[in-house]
Formats: structure tokens, C-alpha cells, sequence
């Protein structure tokens, strides 16, 4: 057979190949017609039916009733869940001795002044939890919530103020400062909520981590817990 017989024959059944695709081809393009009409229609009446639907109102969570285990304040030198140590205290401090390997980065080191403290008088500014934690894998929030507790031991309203920081991944060491309310504080027990969220994640009550207490009262005791922080 000639090589242009050949030739001609290839053509033949590429032809013919190319002309038994051409229902199948068009079945599909009906098909796939009939879907998106079919889902179109489904959305539009999905939609519709959802336009009348009410919003619904979401919890504002962070002030959930969630039970978390408090913090051990007096045994603060230990490992609690996430923290290699946390304190209630007056103040934080840098300690002046070196920390770390020469030549090397470390991080800032600061250290809680008077731990264990939970009770202090009304002109006190500020409270402070100093806490460290181990290395991170990423870039986390820490946050505080404080209340006034009633006398059944439960929060009074909602929180009376509210503290974050930022931690780094080459950041051990943290401190958030419970600051004193407009007005001063009422005498009385108080309690803060800890919690720990990605940056600029919205905290709301599984993110809790652990609770402090504390009191301010005009007793002697009191009076003499931070004698160099509660002018500040």
C-alpha cells in the first residue's frame, strides 16, 4: 500500500473518530446545562428562605459561668498547666545578676515582687500576675478579665476592667496588670479570669486557663502588703 493510501485511510478514521464524539459531547453539554439551572434555582430559593430567617444573637462568652480550677497562689513556684510558675504580687522587677549564655540572645527575665500576696488596701493602683511560660511554636495573646464577686462568690456584672500581651516566640516572661477601676476599689473579694487566645482573637470562656483571687480591705495587713507599690 502506497504511502499517500495511508495517508488518505488516517484521515478517514480520524474523521469518522471526531464525528462519533459529537453526540456524546453534546449530552454532556446538556447536562451540565440542566444542572447549573437546577442550581441556580436552589440557591435562589435557599437564599431567599434565609433572608427571612432572624439573626441569631450570639453569647458574649468571655463572661460564660465556665468552672476553671484556681491557680495555687502560695505554691506559685511550681509548674501550673501552662506556666512553668505564676504569681498574684505587687510589682515585677528585672533581677540584676545575668541570665543566660554569653554571647547569646536570651530573653528579658523579669521576676514578681512580693508572691503570694492576695490582700491589699483601696489605694493600691494595680495588681500584678507575673508568670513564665515554656518555649512557643507561635505568637500568642495572654488576657485578664477582673470582677468583683458577690456574696454567693459569683462575678457581679460584667468585668471591671481588662489586660493583654503579647508574647513572642523568644518570650519566657509575662506580668498583666490588674489596674484599679474608675472610682477606686469597693472592699471586697475580686476575682481575674486568665486567658490565652491567637493576636487579635476574640477571648471568650474555653479559652480560660485559670483564675486568681484577691481582696482589698483596710485591715493592717493590708496596709503593709506593698508598702513600696501602693503609690505607684
Amino acid at each position: 500500500m502506497s504511502s499517500s493510501r495511508s495517508a488518505e485511510l488516517l484521515t478517514m478514521g480520524s474523521d469518522n473518530g471526531a464525528a462519533s464524539c459529537v453526540p456524546l459531547l453534546r449530552s454532556i453539554a446538556t447536562l451540565l446545562m440542566v444542572y447549573s439551572l437546577w442550581s441556580g434555582a436552589n440557591a435562589s430559593v435557599t437564599w431567599a428562605q434565609g433572608r427571612e430567617l432572624p439573626l441569631k444573637e450570639q453569647e458574649v462568652t468571655q463572661f460564660g459561668d465556665l468552672q476553671i480550677p484556681a491557680l495555687d497562689q502560695q505554691n506559685w513556684k511550681g509548674p501550673q498547666g501552662m506556666f512553668s510558675w505564676i504569681a498574684l504580687a505587687c510589682h515585677w522587677r528585672v533581677p540584676d545578676e545575668k541570665y543566660g549564655r554569653p554571647g547569646w540572645f536570651s530573653n528579658a527575665r523579669i521576676l514578681p515582687v512580693n508572691p503570694g500576696v492576695t490582700e491589699f488596701p483601696p489605694s493600691q493602683l494595680a495588681v500584678y500576675i507575673v508568670f513564665e511560660i515554656p518555649a512557643l511554636d507561635a505568637p500568642m495573646q495572654m488576657n485578664a478579665d477582673w470582677f468583683m464577686l458577690g456574696k454567693d462568690e459569683k462575678p457581679i456584672g460584667k468585668a471591671l476592667g481588662n489586660d493583654a500581651q503579647l508574647m513572642d516566640m523568644n518570650e519566657g516572661y509575662g506580668y498583666l496588670e490588674v489596674r484599679q477601676p474608675k472610682g477606686g476599689w469597693t472592699p471586697g473579694a475580686y476575682l481575674v479570669k486568665i486567658y490565652i487566645s491567637s493576636p487579635g482573637q476574640q477571648i471568650h470562656a474555653l479559652s480560660q486557663v485559670g483564675t486568681m483571687r484577691f481582696a482589698i480591705s483596710g485591715s493592717d495587713q493590708a496596709s503593709r502588703a506593698c508598702p513600696d507599690d501602693a503609690t505607684r
